[in-house]
């Protein structure tokens, strides 16, 4: 394989996610490297940044014959007569290893194919999502050293909220921060889930604002906010929402287990959010987000919840939700149905108590 004369490629921008304009500045600003690896939950920025590298190394024009993709993890040969195709009335190849393992390409032969790309070519890994790259593998440290390897994650609020509005205005609509805050918390804060969401409610309103009520009646709500539902409705002793909405998460093909581990991260949040009432700490936004992981709305709405309950009934709560999951996985004396709705009824308790 001929050696690269191409220019030194990007480097990494490291394991810590970074607004997407920050990323795309850095790439047009260094021009196009030889090693791209892109991983993260947030598909929708993977896309445009994938088609940012895609413009720049092919263009258009001759997109079909100097565009090579290879699915899943190909073989070294596979890859070596990928990178070695030479470009067709233009400079350059790019080939594109999509819904890739790079923990996979670790052995010698394949990083030293990836330390000699040709002159000519361009490669893009996308790791396969739910997939992470393991920092301490050399491939990995490699890419980091000599190419360009990026998360993708969930933006900030200020750049997601800006993106919302901006889809909404296309479709003919406005919308307010109180719904966009409704918005995220039911359907979660990554653009690749909101965009059908968007969709969804510029299609069902038709009036020109869009209201949390509209949000609240037309977008999917993931089960993470369905959980929270769930806890609300416990803390006002009202057993047959709570019921309603556990019904909804099962049928939806929710685990059981799954479903307790939901209530006891919700309970959780909600047991360090009441200790933070008694300690007068409810300003201390960042070192709230760093213990639960709630931030904006999501954290205002449980401080909220927190304040229906003692701090011993949560603290009571959670060892419930630990013990629930510890017997569905080791006590089948019972069943599954009659853990849950035991643990229904327990939970709800402790609201009844409050009213």
């Amino acid at each position: 394989m001929a050696a690269s004369t191409k220019k030194a490629p990007a480097k990494s921008g490291g394991d810590k996610a970074k607004a997407y304009k920050d990323i795309v500045a850095r790439f047009k600003s260094e021009g196009l490297g030889r090693l791209y690896l892109l991983y993260g939950e947030e598909s929708y920025l993977i896309d445009s940044f994938a088609a940012l590298i895609r413009q720049e190394a092919i263009g258009e024009d001759n997109a079909d014959f100097n565009l090579h993709r290879l699915n899943g993890n190909p073989s070294l040969r596979e890859l070596r007569d990928a990178m070695d195709a030479m470009p067709f009335m233009s400079e350059h190849t790019l080939l594109e290893l999509w819904n890739a393992d790079v923990n996979a390409f670790n052995g010698d032969d394949f990083r030293a194919l990836f330390a000699d790309i040709p002159a000519w070519c361009t490669v893009l890994i996308r790791q396969a999502t739910g997939v992470a790259p393991k920092g301490t593998l050399g491939i990995v440290k490699q890419i980091k050293k000599d190419g360009f390897a990026e998360q993708f994650s969930e933006q900030s609020e200020e750049s997601l909220y800006a993106w919302i509005k901006k889809r909404f205005a296309a479709g003919g609509h406005t919308i307010s921060r109180s719904a966009m805050d409704t918005l995220c918390f039911a359907s979660g804060r990554l653009m690749t889930g909101l965009i059908p969401e968007i969709d969804k409610l510029c299609s069902a309103v038709s009036a020109e604002e869009i209201t949390p009520a509209d949000v609240k009646r037309f977008a999917h709500h993931i089960p993470e906010a369905r959980t929270f539902e769930m806890t609300n409705a416990m803390a006002d002793g009202d057993m047959n929402k709570a019921a309603s909405l556990m019904a909804e998460l099962l049928e939806s093909g929710e685990e059981p287990i799954a479903v307790t581990a939901l209530l006891a991260s919700q309970y959780r949040a909600l047991y360090a959010a009441k200790v933070f009432q008694q300690r007068r700490l409810e300003g201390n936004k960042d070192l709230f987000k760093e213990v639960t992981g709630k931030f904006g709305y999501g954290a205002t709405v449980t401080f909220n919840t927190a304040k229906k309950f003692s701090l011993e009934e949560l603290r009571q709560d959670v060892r419930l939700c630990a013990r629930t999951d510890r017997l569905l996985k080791s006590d089948q004396t019972i069943g599954e149905e009659a853990r849950m709705a035991e643990l229904l009824i327990r939970l709800t308790m402790h609201g009844k108590a409050q009213h």
